[in-house]
């Protein structure tokens, strides 16, 4: 398994039963988009979404 996966993994399992479920939906909604979709939701989320704190995010660097 590679750093990206047990960061993933590592994440998720810090999660409860709710956020699980809510994440299991937008992972099914990403997968089940096409590309041009795909495109403007990792656009959007990378825009939007970031660290709450001074710390890099593991996952992006940001």
């Amino acid at each position: 398994m590679n750093k990206k996966i047990l960061d993933v993994l590592k994440g998720y399992s810090k999660l409860s039963l709710e956020e699980k479920a809510i994440l299991k939906k937008h992972i099914q909604r990403l997968d089940n988009t096409g590309i041009d979709g795909k495109k403007i939701i990792i656009k959007a989320l990378s825009e939007s979404v970031g660290p709450l704190d001074s710390n890099a995010c593991s996952c992006c660097g940001r």
